[in-house]
């Protein structure tokens, strides 16, 4: 008996198979279908935010900046661009600042004119 004949008889088997249960074969390749799209979308999230670098030179160097109102709270995210652009001339080393405008597809990087040396 070759391999290929081996095969169609498998294959008949199955389709034998296929037409004397639908419903369990619908419920077994949805399933399928289900835990193979889930499995796609969560290693494609988990490989695009964990296990890629960081699309910057030197990501272990950067740094979250966020505005402490004076009540005391802390708002992270929230920085106006005036204080991004006041980055521009810091007091504190910075080599480059990243902020992102009311559209949340524009950044602008702007490089300030702190050397490498100065941040060590």
């Amino acid at each position: 008996m070759s391999i290929l004949s081996a095969f169609v008889q498998d294959f008949r088997f199955a389709l034998r198979g296929i037409r004397t249960a639908p419903l369990f074969t619908g419920v077994a390749v949805l399933t399928l279908a289900i835990g193979i799209g889930a499995t796609t979308a969560i290693f494609s999230s988990v490989n695009a935010m964990l296990l890629r670098p960081l699309p910057f030179p030197n990501p272990s160097g950067l740094v979250a900046v966020g505005t402490r109102f004076p009540d005391g709270r802390f708002a992270s995210p929230l920085v106006s661009m005036l204080e991004i652009n006041a980055l521009e001339n810091p007091t504190v080393p910075i080599m480059h600042a990243a902020g992102l405008s009311d559209n949340p597809l524009s950044a602008s990087l702007i490089p300030t004119t702190a050397s490498r040396s100065s941040l060590c």
